[in-house]
């Protein structure tokens, strides 16, 4: 239905929220954003670590599965191209990866971080991290990017009304037909990531009940995490979607919408296409 060609609308850092034309009061512009970040990066790029926006594109630059064929950004998921691009635009350029290491030019800077681990997205997990050593003092995290109602349970205590608000923030986004994505991160000790290594090694070789064990195994390093923020895309419908579904109502056929998005998104866009209308009652169960 939709036409799989996703359009960045929307960063949410810190509760604050930028987009490129601020619609109200409550957004900001990703110009001053933009801006903001070449000012930490020209003073010293470790003057970053910990800033939540610093953190943010990090984590976009890196936690993907995007690959660069012809001097163009491809992938298996549209949402992350459309992500990447956008961070592109944000000074945080992704240049390429072996199975040993990333780059990414940061504000004309290359970066080349050390890459531990890639613990990939399935439809269980709603989730995708990467385990990476910081080039500048050589400190170990992690980044993850999900559904929110996934990444919410991997936070430390204490970001209870962060994660309330975030939530807010996006359900409102989901009500207008955009896809959302939230990110969080944590550093890791060493010691800490030693013991978990060869754990996750041992279950990786397993032949029998491999995945159940990989998730657990994951779980236990995808956990006290820092809240960082979100993303929101938009992914348009396909021309003459409303009239085809019309035409099938009234050739007697019975059509259902099955999706991955939130709901909120899935109502938006179901009224969109004219399979609901405003004025129905919607019973969810």
């Amino acid at each position: 239905m939709t036409s799989n060609s996703m359009a960045f609308k929307k960063f949410v850092i810190d509760n604050a929220i930028y987009e490129e034309k601020p619609t109200d009061d409550n957004a900001e512009s990703l110009e001053d954003l933009r801006a903001d970040l070449e000012a930490i990066n020209k003073v010293d790029a470790k003057h970053g670590n910990g800033r939540s926006n610093v953190e943010f594109f990090r984590l976009l630059s890196m936690c993907n599965s995007v690959v660069i064929e012809d001097e163009k950004y491809v992938g298996t998921s549209p949402d992350e191209v459309a992500l990447v691009a956008a961070c592109k635009e944000m000074g945080y350029e992704f240049e390429g990866r072996t199975n040993k290491d990333m780059t990414v030019n940061v504000c004309g800077r290359s970066e080349t971080w050390e890459l531990l681990g890639v613990l990939e997205f399935n439809s269980s997990r709603k989730r995708m991290s990467v385990i990476v050593r910081s080039p500048y003092d050589g400190k170990i995290r992690i980044y993850c990017k999900g559904a929110d109602f996934v990444i919410f349970k991997l936070l430390a205590e204490g970001q209870d009304e962060e994660a309330e608000r975030l939530s807010g923030v996006l359900d409102r986004f989901a009500a207008t037909g955009l896809r959302t994505l939230t990110m969080c991160y944590r550093e890791v000790e060493q010691d800490e990531f030693t013991s978990w290594y060869q754990e996750f090694s041992k279950t990786q070789a397993l032949t029998e009940g491999r995945e159940a064990a990989l998730e657990e195994v994951a779980t236990r390093i995808e956990s006290n995490m820092t809240l960082l923020g979100a993303t929101a895309i938009e992914d348009s419908l396909q021309e003459q979607v409303p009239e085809t579904l019309k035409a099938l109502e009234h050739a007697g056929i019975k059509t259902w919408i099955l999706t991955g998005d939130k709901q909120e998104t899935a109502i938006n866009i179901g009224v969109s296409c004219g399979l609901l209308e405003n004025v129905v009652n919607l019973v969810v169960i």
